[in-house]
């Protein structure tokens, strides 16, 4: 059953007026905030009163925190993750060139892991093959600077 634009069963003859139109959105307009709509502020002093009092302890407070992150976190897949560019990270917390978060790219350490020391900041891991989560060592080339990198894909 397809339905023509404008012409859905539930709001077909329900016709407002403009002013009616005008309070209803302005009605909407109040509940609402950049996440969407919020509850009526009767409802947000209920919800406040419910919760004030709750006191949990140090002990408690830990346990929760600590069930939030890292290998304990429910969406946590073993410390590997992809950018938004197709790249593979690896949790390292303990590496020199890790980034804010304690991760490093994965082309990276496997290149260091042959080298058999640590990447210079100014060295730069190619993907032969053009795809960025290809990490096998037999897939990878050492450049020696961005410029070099540049050529090598002329």
């Amino acid at each position: 059953m397809g339905f023509k634009k404008g012409n859905i069963p539930w709001t077909t003859g329900k016709h407002h007026s403009e002013e009616t139109r005008k309070k209803m959105s302005a009605s909407r307009m109040k509940r609402k905030n950049e996440f969407g709509y919020l509850n009526s502020p009767s409802t947000r002093k209920r919800m406040s009163v419910a919760h004030k009092g709750i006191k949990l302890s140090d002990e408690h407070r830990k346990k929760q925190s600590e069930g939030r992150i890292g290998e304990k976190h429910w969406n946590w897949n073993g410390g590997r993750v992809r950018d938004k560019h197709g790249y593979i990270y690896i949790k390292s917390p303990n590496h020199p060139n890790r980034n804010t978060l304690g991760y490093v790219f994965e082309h990276r350490i496997v290149m260091e892991k042959k080298m058999g020391r640590y990447l210079k900041p100014s060295e730069v891991v190619h993907h032969l093959n053009g795809i960025k989560d290809d990490n096998r060592i037999e897939n990878l080339k050492l450049c020696s600077s961005q410029s070099h990198h540049i050529k090598s894909h002329h």
